[in-house]
């Protein structure tokens, strides 16, 4: 019989009573594998309830993976916890709980999951929902303000783009709504008051797929999570009174509400259990089991299930055998396979990865005694390895198998497609600095009208010195981008027509033209130079790869190839890799360290903090374990002895990978046969370091890690020139951190640390000020005295901050109170809380970092930034504050680096000497000057900064219609945002093909409907453009229906006459003008030009 039928033959299999009854069971590990078998003997509804949120999450995840194997059709679905207080709500968790209360109402069969907690909680009434409920169908009568008005009533969110659940858009006929019941969002276009079309689109690119007949529309937000005292209930009261339900670890359930919820939640729980018609206890032996505290029936009938955890049967090495423990883990596994192999048992491995499986086919095949071993594989995620011994069946997890925890994989009963990264179109807003590529620098003030002729035409309105004015048309917005110059200092502004720009612009491209030469300078002899060439292992490094407990994103796939076969080259490599907090740096650098030491080479890894070192080390520790590579450290939290060994080691070769501060560059550190350096944040060393830093470039292997982004105009303009790889995806599953700004409030604090406890979680206090920090941590303790508290600075003895540390790591401390220590790199998977008092006293990067230490997991984690009140902050920091509460999405790094940050990173490759070229220019033209710049010297054509000047008559870009003259623009009634306006002027102009134009036509029309006849005729226009400069042209002018077409040679002409046009409007003329360079470019002889 095959195991799969052998553990569904077990799930089937009879002995759950009928009825309510209970079962004491070994460990919470058994717990899926129970449930399953309880679901097959249950139809209908049911209810599972735990005592917090970790464990549904953790329960969740492994039940889905039995549903296969048992044959459960029902769904699993989480009813999530919502955080009290709208600022605190994750767009996830809410629509979720809505969609899960909306399914409870359908009367749809399935198996719910939630605390106890979540049960208690208010809510809006099951009548109330039901009332509230409606269907919107492919061809109904509604108009869209009546549809507005009936969504705002539920509580859903306008905005001008959708990218969440319970939001909605409206851009003329079109209307995008997003339904908490659907994956993704719906774009409704109306035809009067009709919905002609429904079709689904992607948040992220905002364009349509998939059409669909009708969407459910249900209450959300504060309709149903604050509702009116009159229309008020419970979650319970949405399940049937006779639900069965099971209850998981009563005790358990019942002591976490007295803790975190106070005695009258519990009476009103233990009140409702009453009411319950069937239950089923499980208790758990393993989270104090207490049998006189469990409130069950006593004429409820006992049962017992055939099934053993096997994490009572193996055991952690003990610390002592260090680099051996991967050993002997192996062989405790080995005699435990063999022995029930030889009893007959099925085994079966459930690898969570295709890379998991394979490396245990590799370790059975290498070992002699395993290498005929009949091993299943199945894709089963455990929380421990489970014995059927009436089956005669193994389940084997990660636990056993790898030794380690599998990892939590976040199951979701609607996938929604969230987007992310930020679109933000208030690149220019009223009242910034500006830089105009041929005036300078301005201040910016909005778009306004004119009227010249007779025409009323939108332009900006741009400022200069003496209050001088200008006007530019916004078909022209390209030449305007927000000035970003890196000082402190605002920049005077451009006098109009002053000698001083144009200078300032000379001296910045003079500067990009030096820099580009140096860093060609510089990769011509990086390629002349010769290194070591790391040759791959495959077997070995696919045997480690596996061992990542979680999935790579496609850029860390494209950045570890990157940095191997760098490694693999006979040159030095030199490779910059940036990423944002919590992105996967790290386990590029352990791919690069593992090739090293597979070539008998030594690796060092230079961090900037004792703190970061220590966290690297039991990083890398941690995932070398397996294998025989020493791992060492080289901080302050290594006493003098231990130093001068592992210098010793170090030099005799002893010594595989050396983790350390600035202490690796000092003169008495000497290896053995170093390979690979590997330098975390290098701008965050002193000068004398980087000098050193540089000595090592010449021949060594050495690769960069920052998490300080660079800006995407920069990457492109210097790509060629370094070797740069950027980790811009977020790791799947990953939920933005939940930003709250608040004053400094007692009762915030205190609730924000106790949610964190409730679910099993630790919080990081930033406290700044060493001098108070101890009176704070009393505060603390008066406030949440069940909290075990720790304090941690950089004044701390060594040895004091290392137990500190470890403890937190180890989850011996609930809260750290810290200082600034946290800021780089830390990473405690079970750390989803920081509260930052102060904030104002921190820079934009400082903040994001720092806000980085948590939410590195697939845990909704939350950042509080703690204020005084807000008439004692100054602008600048207010501002500061507004941004990252603004750039809470995942990857805002690279938007909130249009502050402050992304001009670091700039400084950080550029060099200092830089600075003032970029403070004088605005970042974005020194960009396109050193753009300019790389590519001239690499002989690449690249866009001129100026086009090629078009001139067609009988065209206006006017507002409204003017005799005789055809129309072009995008009108306010098409897009009525104007920075978004704004934006599609400037991204029509930084189209390059003809084809990129017809695919951003058809863009437009998804997103705002029907393309008026001016807009379609400034895509012509643009299109004629790009003709233009694809065929060389130098002018291109249409007078008197001529077309006069200046090239380098002279003037155009066919048969010796200037070409003539037959049209008569303007918009003939464009669409002839296009019919014409069209054939030209297709002609053979292009050059007839």
């Amino acid at each position: 019989m095959s195991w799969e039928k052998k553990i569904f033959h077990w799930f089937s299999s009879p002995g759950i009573p009928s009825g309510s009854f209970r079962s004491a069971i070994s460990g919470s590990t058994l717990l899926p594998v129970i449930l399953t078998r309880i679901f097959r003997h249950r139809a209908g509804t049911l209810l599972v309830v735990v005592s917090d949120s970790l464990r549904a999450e953790r329960l969740a995840d492994s039940l889905n993976s039995f549903r296969e194997l048992s044959g459960e059709e029902r769904e699993i679905i989480s009813i999530p916890e919502v955080v009290s207080g709208r600022q605190q709500w994750v767009a996830e968790n809410e629509a979720g709980h809505c969609a899960a209360l909306e399914a409870l109402l359908s009367g749809r069969q399935a198996i719910y999951l939630a605390t106890a907690q979540v049960l208690l909680n208010p809510t809006l009434s099951p009548a109330g929902f039901r009332q509230r409920t409606f269907h919107i169908r492919k061809g109904d009568q509604i108009s869209p303000e009546e549809l507005a008005r009936r969504l705002t009533e539920l509580d859903y969110d306008h905005e001008y783009e959708v990218q969440a659940p319970g939001e909605y858009a409206r851009r003329g006929g079109i209307f995008d709504l997003y339904s908490p019941l659907c994956e993704a969002p719906v774009r409704l276009e109306f035809w009067g008051n009709e919905i002609d079309s429904m079709r689904y689109f992607q948040p992220d690119s905002q364009r349509s797929g998939e059409e669909l007949d009708e969407i459910r529309i249900i209450p959300r937000g504060s309709v149903v999570l604050e509702a009116d005292a009159g229309e008020s209930a419970l979650v319970w009261d949405y399940f049937d009174r006779h639900t069965p339900l099971i209850f998981c670890s009563g005790n358990t359930i019942e002591e976490h509400l007295r803790e975190f919820s106070g005695e009258e939640p519990l009476e009103l729980w233990r009140q409702k259990r009453e009411q319950v018609t069937e239950s089923i206890e499980l208790d758990c032996l393993d989270e104090d089991f207490a049998p006189e505290n469990v409130p069950s029936s006593e004429s409820a009938p006992a049962a017992s299930f055939d099934v053993v955890s096997l994490e009572e049967l193996f055991s952690d090495p003990l610390p002592e055998l260090g680099a051996e423990a991967g050993l002997w883990r192996w062989q405790q596994l080995r005699s435990n396979l063999l022995r029930w192999q030889q009893s007959g048992y099925s085994l079966v491995a459930c690898c969570t990865s295709e890379g998991e499986e394979t490396r245990l086919r590799e370790l059975l095949a290498d070992d002699e005694q395993t290498r005929e071993l009949p091993v299943s594989c199945a894709r089963i995620a455990l929380p421990a390895g489970l014995f059927f011994p009436q089956q005669r069946l193994v389940l084997l997890s990660d636990r056993e198998l790898f030794g380690r925890e599998p990892a939590l994989r976040r199951h979701k009963h609607i996938d929604y497609h969230i987007e992310n990264s930020l679109r933000d179109y208030r690149d220019l807003e009223e009242g910034v600095l500006a830089v105009h590529v041929n005036h300078g620098i301005c201040l910016y003030h909005g778009i306004t009208t004119t009227i010249a002729n007779g025409e009323t035409s939108e332009v900006m309105e741009l400022e200069f010195a003496d209050q001088a004015r200008l006007y530019v048309p916004l078909d022209q917005a390209q030449l305007l981008s927000r000035y970003m110059g890196g000082s402190k200092n605002a920049p005077s502004l451009s006098t109009l027509g002053g000698n001083l720009w144009k200078h300032s612009k000379d001296m910045a491209a003079e500067a990009a033209w030096d820099l580009a030469a140096e860093l060609l300078r510089l990769e011509a002899m990086r390629q002349s130079a010769s290194g070591l060439q790391f040759q791959s292992s495959p077997e070995w490094e696919l045997s480690f790869a596996s061992t990542f407990p979680h999935t790579e994103t496609p850029d860390q796939v494209d950045a570890i190839k990157a940095v191997l076969e760098d490694m693999s080259s006979v040159k030095p490599m030199d490779r910059l890799l940036c990423g944002d907090v919590g992105y996967g740096k790290t386990e590029v650098a352990l791919r690069a360290a593992f090739r090293a030491v597979m070539n008998t080479r030594q690796v060092a890894i230079l961090v900037p903090t004792t703190v970061l070192a220590q966290q690297h080390f039991q990083t890398f520790s941690s995932r070398m374990a397996a294998y025989p590579i020493r791992v060492e450290l080289l901080s302050r939290f290594r006493s003098k002895a231990e130093q001068k060994q592992v210098l010793v080691q170090l030099g005799k070769g002893e010594v595989d990978i050396v983790i350390g501060t600035h202490r690796l560059l000092q003169a008495d550190v000497k290896f053995s046969s170093l390979g690979l350096l590997i330098i975390d944040e290098e701008q965050r060393f002193g000068v004398k370091h980087k000098q050193k830093l540089k000595t090592l470039r010449a021949s060594l292997d050495i690769l960069t890690m920052t998490a300080t982004p660079i800006p995407r105009t920069l990457y492109f303009s210097i790509s060629g020139l370094r070797n740069l790889s950027t980790i811009n995806t977020a790791p799947a599953d990953r939920l933005p951190v939940s930003t709250i700004v608040a004053h400094f409030d007692k009762e915030l604090i205190r609730q924000a640390l106790r949610r964190e406890l409730e679910r099993g979680g630790q919080t990081f206090f930033l406290y700044n000020r060493v001098q108070t920090i101890m009176e704070m941590k009393q505060v603390l303790e008066e406030l949440v005295p069940e909290a075990r508290i720790a304090v941690g600075h950089g004044q701390m003895p060594a040895g004091e901050l290392e137990e500190v540390m470890t403890d937190f790591v180890a989850g011996k401390t609930d809260v750290l109170l810290c200082t600034t220590i946290i800021e780089s790199g830390i990473d405690i998977p079970n750390a989803n809380t920081i509260i930052i008092d102060h904030a104002e006293r921190f820079g934009l990067s400082e903040l994001y970092q720092l806000r980085g230490r948590v939410g590195r997991y697939r845990r909704q984690a939350y950042a509080y930034l703690l204020l005084p009140p807000m008439g004692l902050l100054p602008d600048n920091a207010r501002q500061r504050l507004a941004a990252i509460r603004r750039y809470t999405n995942l990857g805002a790094g690279f938007r909130l680096a249009m502050k402050d940050l992304e001009i670091r990173g700039a400084g950080n490759i550029l060099g200092e000497e830089q600075s003032g070229h970029i403070a004088a220019v605005g970042f974005d033209l020194y960009c396109q000057l050193l753009r300019q710049a790389v590519a001239h010297l690499e002989n690449k054509e690249i866009p001129a900064l100026s086009e090629v000047p078009v001139e067609i008559e009988h065209l206006s870009n006017s507002l409204h219609p003017v005799k005789g003259k055809s129309l072009f623009g995008i009108p306010p009634e098409y897009i009525d945002e104007e920075p978004v306006r704004v934006e599609c002027y400037k991204r029509l102009s930084q189209l390059l093909s003809v084809e990129e134009v017809t695919r951003y036509g058809e863009e437009l029309r998804d997103r705002f409907g029907p393309l008026p006849e001016m807009s379609a005729l400034l895509l012509d226009l643009r299109k004629i453009r790009i003709l233009a400069r694809q065929l060389k042209l130098v002018r291109l002018i249409v007078k008197d229906r001529r077309l006069i077409i200046e090239t380098p040679k002279g003037l155009y002409k066919l048969n010796g006459k200037i070409p003539e046009l037959a049209g008569k409007t303007g918009s003939d003329l464009v669409a002839q003008t296009l019919d014409f360079l069209t054939t030209k470019i297709h002609e053979k002889t292009r050059n007839a030009f």
